[in-house]
């Protein structure tokens, strides 16, 4: 989940994009030279910059093929640059909620690559900005007192960002993560604490040790709370996803996620999601071998036989997914494949440290229906089937509930 709202949460990413145009003009300096400016900001923040013309009109500000180095110079390579930045300045009496007296009422940065790295917790763009360090007050013992701190969603000064073609590319040491977003066409914008993000990319990444590249669409209400992310709402949806061998064809998320950066008795996440064209090749070593090993279990259930597959492709799959009060639902699961066809829920009370299942399982014209419930460690299976059976389909939804209180602990009261 974490690697997810990083990835989606490259609101923060892409903004950073244009920190660099934004400190050219926090203060106005209109009446200097390029030159000037650009040898002063090469000293203050000790970046090489590049700017092949730049022109001002009373609307707008246009740089052409304005580049921002790696720390010191691009000898280390590009950190930004851009064929076209135009900038429409905003003077108005927004000053009253920031301690800036200039504003961006729109910023659009035209086939832009920008390169953003991360070492030992802090990100190669934290000198570019004083979001990482905000201004504080002391209490008359010296402490800090957080009351003065400015973050970033409080003193960013860009109502509306637009990235046209940009090529994006993200490296996180600690979190073990790299991103590539080519053919990026989004739109940002901004009021208070809230983000909104909208528009397209092809991401390419890796998952497990494994390549993954898919188009991906979103739109996203974000909002932020003493510079963290704390709701996320909207849609992100993909077309054609290849995740090594295996590939998808289509995926939807709708999420409303509240309490992202509170403990997990106070998040409250409720999401829907539907993917169709699944297909896992037979040579797939990851996850192809857990599909006979599942189907043998359910087949034995409904009294039959397995079915032979070659590769597994699954039609379509759906649920409702929530997580409130401590407790997990996955409502109206359906699953339609070429081996079998499931429908069902399940629920974890973290609470009581309980949970309930059900389950409709067809497989050919035979079917049963499953339901297991109470302590999470020792649940009850119904209807009864031989002593082997039943004690593999607990274990086997046993290892279910264990992958799942991985991603959300809702049994751990320090969570």
């Amino acid at each position: 989940m974490r690697k997810i709202l990083i990835i989606s949460g490259t609101v923060f990413l892409l903004i950073l994009s244009a920190i660099i145009l934004v400190l050219l003009f926090r203060n106005p300096l209109l009446n200097k030279t390029a030159d000037i400016l650009i040898s002063s900001l090469k000293e203050q923040y000790g970046r090489d910059i590049k700017l092949e013309n730049a022109s001002f009109t009373d609307k707008n500000m246009q740089f052409t093929r304005l580049c921002v180095s790696q720390k010191p110079d691009f000898s280390k390579g590009n950190f930004f640059c851009a064929d076209k930045v135009i900038l429409y300045p905003d003077y108005s009496s927004k000053a009253e909620r920031t301690s800036s007296s200039f504003f961006i009422r729109a910023l659009i940065i035209e086939n832009a690559e920008i390169n953003i790295r991360e070492k030992n917790g802090r990100w190669d763009f934290e000198d570019l900005t004083n979001a990482s360090e905000p201004e504080s007050s002391n209490s008359s013992d010296g402490k800090n007192t957080g009351k003065d701190k400015k973050y970033f969603e409080d003193t960013w000064i860009i109502d509306n960002l637009t990235l046209k073609n940009a090529t994006i590319s993200a490296e996180s040491e600690t979190n073990r993560f790299s991103v590539q977003m080519k053919k990026t066409d989004l739109e940002l914008s901004h009021e208070g604490k809230i983000f909104t993000l909208a528009g397209q990319a092809e991401i390419k990444t890796d998952l497990s040790g494994r390549p993954v590249k898919a188009p991906v669409s979103v739109n996203l209400k974000t909002f932020f709370s003493a510079g963290e992310l704390s709701e996320i709402h909207g849609d992100m949806n993909t077309g054609r996803l290849e995740w090594d061998k295996i590939s998808l064809q289509k995926l939807r998320l709708h999420m409303d996620m509240a309490g992202i950066n509170s403990p997990i008795a106070s998040k409250n996440y409720i999401s829907r999601f539907s993917a169709e064209g699944l297909l896992i090749p037979e040579d797939d070593p990851y996850i192809y071998d857990k599909v006979p090993q599942y189907l043998k279990l359910f087949a034995a259930a409904v009294g039959r036989p397995a079915p032979v597959i070659k590769d597994a492709e699954i039609h379509s799959a759906k649920g409702h997914f929530s997580l409130e009060n401590n407790t997990i639902e996955l409502q109206n699961l359906s699953l339609r494949s070429n081996f079998m066809e499931l429908d069902g829920g399940m629920k974890i009370d973290g609470g009581t440290e309980t949970s309930v299942a059900s389950a409709s399982v067809s497989i050919g014209k035979n079917n049963v229906k499953l339901h297991i419930s109470g302590n999470m460690n020792n649940p009850v299976l119904k209807p009864l089937l031989s002593e082997t059976l039943a004690k593999k389909l607990k274990q086997s939804y046993m290892d279910f509930q264990k992958f799942v209180l991985g991603y959300f602990p809702v049994t751990d009261k320090n969570r």
